[in-house]
């Protein structure tokens, strides 16, 4: 069995101990780019796109569009570090420990993905589509004890976690009661010590049914500005720059790689 505990941080070690033989992982070689090649030992990619960018000066700078509301870099990360404080502190959230994302497109979700890596947790994104049966799948598993969904979407959810031994709870937002995430949120901290969690050797073999999380950070670095192509598909238009503003019309969990904080352009949901 694998070990890995020199190049994480992760307490719950239930998907590194139940990866595949390490002698089927591809190798990743990451040094052919400086840019990777510079990364630290440690590092964690959430602080790495969202942090940084208003490290740099984009705080103010317009990060989502949602209907008439706009959020800025700035309050992105204040309320992912308050929705990680909640996770952590209210709900005992542990470095390696999933959590399911359920959702349509709506800037909770992109800040709750955010917090789960700042927390070193591991996301796992689900498509408002799956029903019960999915769900129930998905949960047992990766072994998932806490979900975060959007309230429209309970049904389903609510009927899998009758039906798992393993989700303890769920948390909901997008409604109007004191026991919301929304409402969990209100008076924690805008601070959030990260933990980091990926390791950063130039060269590494990667499991694979895990996403590397300098991949993650490649991918937004290098990603292009997305529009419809032939077929239903995307493909490249060019260099993102920070006065673009990229528009997603399929769900954002479908493509959860495509949270593009570091490429500084905008993004409309």
């Amino acid at each position: 069995m694998p070990q890995f505990t020199a190049h994480t941080a992760h307490k719950d070690t239930y998907i590194r101990d139940n990866m595949p033989p390490e002698s089927l992982w591809p190798e990743m070689d990451y040094g052919t780019l400086p840019e990777l090649a510079a990364y630290p030992a440690r590092m964690n990619v959430a602080a790495e796109l969202l942090d940084k960018a208003v490290a740099d000066g984009r705080g103010g700078r317009p990060y989502i569009y949602f209907g008439e509301k706009i959020w800025s870099y700035s309050e992105t990360l204040s309320q992912a570090n308050r929705l990680a404080h909640v996770l952590v502190d209210d709900y005992g959230l542990v470095p390696g420990e999933r959590v399911l994302l359920r959702s349509g497109n709506h800037p909770m979700i992109i800040i709750a993905w955010f917090a789960i890596l700042k927390a070193g947790g591991i996301a796992i994104a689900t498509m408002p589509v799956l029903r019960e049966r999915e769900l129930v799948y998905m949960i047992g598993k990766a072994r998932i004890q806490l979900a975060i969904c959007d309230n429209k979407l309970s049904e389903d959810i609510e009927k899998a976690k009758k039906n798992t031994s393993d989700l303890r709870r769920i948390l909901y937002f997008g409604m109007d009661n004191p026991d919301s995430l929304e409402a969990r949120m209100v008076g924690k901290s805008a601070d959030f010590k990260t933990v980091d969690t990926a390791a950063g050797r130039h060269r590494l073999r990667q499991p694979a049914d895990c996403v590397p999380l300098r991949a993650v950070r490649l991918h937004a670095r290098h990603h292009a500005v997305r529009r419809l192509g032939g077929g239903g598909g995307a493909r490249n238009a060019g260099n993102p720059a920070p006065d673009h503003r990229d528009i997603q019309s399929h769900n954002l969990l479908f493509d959860a790689l495509g949270i593009q904080a570091d490429a500084g352009c905008d993004r409309q949901v």
